[in-house]
C-alpha cells in the first residue's frame, strides 16, 4: 500500500507529540511492506536532513514561519505535491491540516485523519485559531474516509458534535525502557529468569531479586548489589513472633 503522510512537522527527531507518533509509527510500517512517504516541513530541517528514515523516504514542502498559517499552508502544498505520488491513502494528522480534508477528497484521494486532541482547548490559540481548529476537527469528521482517534474522550467528542460513531481507537504506545545496567550484561544472562528470595519473619513476603541467574552462584559484575539478610536464631524468632501476636 501506498501512503502518504500529511500534518506533522517531520521526521526524524523533531520535536512534537505528533512527531513522535509519526517516527514510531510509519518505520514499523515500512518494514511490513508499505510505501511510505512523510511530508517534512521545511523550516524544521536541518542541513544535511536525510531524504529517508528506516524505510520512509522524507518530502520537503515549503511551510511560512508564522505560527497562524504555518499548518494551513504546508498542507494545501503538500496535498498538491503528494496528488503526483497516486497515493492509496492520504493520512493526514491532528485536526488543523485536517481543515483541508475536503481538498484531498476533491483532488480524489482517500483520506485517513487522525485525531490527535483539541488542540482549540490550548490558552495559547486566539479566537480566530480555535475557530478553524474547530473548523478543521469539523472538516475532518465529516469529510474523512476513516477516522482514527486516540482516547475514548476524543472518540466521544467525534460522535457527540458530529455523529462520527465508527471512529477506529488507537492508544498511543511506548518504548519499554531497558536499565543500562541490563543492557551491559552478558547476553547469556539477559534473558535468565529472575530470582526470589523470602525471609523469615513475622511478616513474611517476597523479595524480588533482578541479580541473574548463575549456575556457579556468582553474578554479575554489573549487577546492582542486593542486600543480604541476617540469620536469626530460633529463640529471637520465636520472641518477635510473640510480640507481634
Amino acid at each position: 500500500m501506498k501512503i502518504a503522510v500529511v500534518g506533522t512537522r517531520g521526521i526524524p527527531d523533531i520535536q512534537g507529540g505528533v512527531e513522535t507518533h509519526c517516527q514510531e509509527l510509519y518505520p514499523r510500517l515500512a518494514a511490513m511492506g508499505h510505501d511510505v512517504t512523510v511530508v517534512c516541513r521545511t523550516p524544521y530541517l536541518a542541513p544535511g536532513h536525510p531524504d529517508s528514515y528506516k524505510g520512509v523516504s522524507l518530502l520537503p514542502v515549503y511551510a511560512p514561519r508564522r505560527k497562524s498559517l504555518e499548518a494551513t499552508v504546508h498542507t494545501f502544498l503538500a496535498l498538491l505535491k503528494v496528488r503526483r505520488l497516486n497515493p492509496d491513502i492520504v493520512h493526514i494528522h491532528a485536526i488543523g491540516p485536517a481543515l483541508l480534508t475536503p481538498m484531498a477528497r476533491l483532488l480524489g484521494m482517500k483520506v485517513v485523519t487522525t485525531n490527535h486532541g483539541p488542540d482549540y482547548d490550548r490558552a495559547k490559540w486566539g479566537r480566530l485559531a480555535r475557530f478553524v481548529l474547530r473548523s478543521g476537527e469539523r472538516m475532518g469528521a465529516r469529510y474523512s474516509n476513516a477516522v482514527i482517534v486516540i482516547s475514548r474522550v476524543i472518540a466521544d467528542i467525534e460522535a457527540r458534535l458530529y455523529g462520527r460513531t465508527d471512529t477506529r481507537l488507537i492508544f498511543n504506545g511506548v518504548n519499554t525502557p531497558v536499565p543500562s545496567w541490563i543492557r551491559n550484561l552478558p547476553k547469556s544472562t539477559q534473558s535468565a529468569p529472575p530470582m526470589n528470595r523470602r525471609r523469615r519473619t513475622p511478616r513474611p513476603g517476597l523479595r524480588p531479586s533482578t541479580a541473574p541467574f548463575s549456575p556457579s552462584g556468582a553474578t554479575s559484575a554489573s549487577t546492582p548489589p542486593t542486600s543480604r539478610v541476617p540469620p536469626i536464631s530460633p529463640l529471637r524468632w520465636r520472641r518477635r513472633w510473640r510480640r507481634a501476636r
